[in-house]
């Protein structure tokens, strides 16, 4: 909340928000830090939360903006950073974790772990890898499309990258918070591709295709020279829902797939 009262964000689809600006403006003026409380165990009895239970929020009126300017530029390196927050004092700190703690709170204190943006390489072509890439971005994905396709329709939230020659083409970089996935009907370029990332933190590294194309894929990356161990990190399925038998849900299987993958990253 903005000392010019603009706000960003929503703790309770619009229940208690009002209420919370309120208290912050005063926040602001006085300089103090406050703890609210609403529903169970509240003194505010007309503000109640439908969905039960009790929420507390901590209203900060002056947060270092030196150590909000590193988090931020942690987060622009695509870098995890943990906060802690005192809840009597407001301070604000930039806390050294060997852990990722989504969060974690005492008596006094709160932690969070701001982890990258979820990041979803798509390389491919035909309707399988564009539905699957308008389904992800739809599904707030950072999505990013890399297709030999010379006029692909647009899609709204994904980027598309259009490539000439895999040979001399330039990946982009892998982290935990990326998943890279294969939407190709012709199988020639998929060894380059995934040479480039089996032995990347990659969330998920996944291809369509039948085993038999599999059999020949693993063949083909061995003949690149990939060891057996970043070769194992090749999906051995790709997507939930077997024999999909169209890309609507072949796009439905492998985004599910991507978000189970995704949620195995966070450590709690």
């Amino acid at each position: 909340i903005g000392v010019d009262g603009t706000r960003v964000g929503s703790v309770s689809s619009g229940c208690i928000e009002d209420d919370i600006a309120t208290h912050a403006e005063e926040a602001i003026v006085t300089g103090q830090t406050q703890i609210l409380r609403y529903g169970l165990g509240s003194p505010f009895f007309d503000l109640r939360l439908p969905c039960g239970g009790g929420l507390s929020i901590v209203v900060i009126p002056n947060p270092d903006e030196t150590v909000l300017a590193r988090a931020l530029h942690k987060a622009s390196d695509r870098i995890p950073v943990t906060l802690s927050f005192d809840f009597l004092t407001g301070e604000i700190n930039l806390v050294n974790e060997t852990l990722l703690v989504v969060n974690a709170s005492s008596m006094e204190t709160f932690k969070v772990t701001l982890l990258p943006d979820q990041v979803v390489y798509v390389f491919g072509q035909g309707a399988e890898a564009r539905s699957f890439a308008q389904l992800s971005s739809a599904a707030g994905y950072q999505v990013r499309l890399f297709t030999k396709e010379e006029n692909i329709e647009n899609i709204l939230g994904v980027k598309h990258i259009r490539i000439t020659d895999f040979d001399e083409f330039k990946f982009p970089e892998a982290d935990p918070w990326t998943a890279i996935c294969l939407f190709f009907h012709d199988h020639e370029n998929e060894a380059k591709i995934l040479s480039n990332y089996l032995g990347s933190l990659a969330a998920l590294i996944g291809v369509q295709g039948s085993q038999k194309s599999r059999g020949t894929l693993l063949m083909e990356l061995q003949r690149l020279g990939v060891s057996k161990t970043h070769i194992d990190k090749l999906s051995h399925k790709f997507g939930l829902i077997p024999k999909c038998r169209d890309p609507q849900t072949l796009a439905i299987s492998v985004l599910a797939h991507v978000a189970t993958a995704f949620d195995g990253q966070r450590v709690v």
